[in-house]
């Protein structure tokens, strides 16, 4: 009977540190598995952004502007409303994985990433 306890004991013990360990290295890995992919995600929409025509790159920034500017007197107004949304906004600087755009913080080594919503 004492055998048995002292091998419970030990499991509940080794268990409990397990999930002790878990919950204390979640931030870190959890941080890492978001920078990989935050990171891939950069880089897949540099590579279209880089991979589209002069002619195109005009297309979608004019698109945007027109966008932009239809926003800001949509808000400029006091008209917003959650019914008068403006059209195109899934469409415009998106290639599909829905980001719409980075930035690139050059003295702090870091990038940060506009997703839609």
């Amino acid at each position: 009977m004492k055998k048995c306890r002292s091998k419970c004991t030990l499991i509940i013990g080794i268990i409990f540190m397990t999930a002790s360990l878990c919950f204390v290295l979640y931030p870190s890995a959890s941080n890492a598995v978001n920078s990989f992919f935050a990171a891939s995600t950069i880089n897949n929409y540099a590579a279209n952004l880089d991979s589209i025509s002069a002619a195109d790159r005009s297309q979608y920034l004019s698109a945007a502007a027109e966008y932009n500017n239809n926003l800001s007197e949509l808000v400029n107004g006091f008209t917003y409303d959650v019914d008068s949304v403006i059209d195109g906004y899934d469409d415009i600087l998106n290639f599909g994985d829905g980001l719409i755009g980075y930035i690139d913080f050059k003295n702090k080594c870091k990038t940060a990433y506009l997703p839609r919503g």
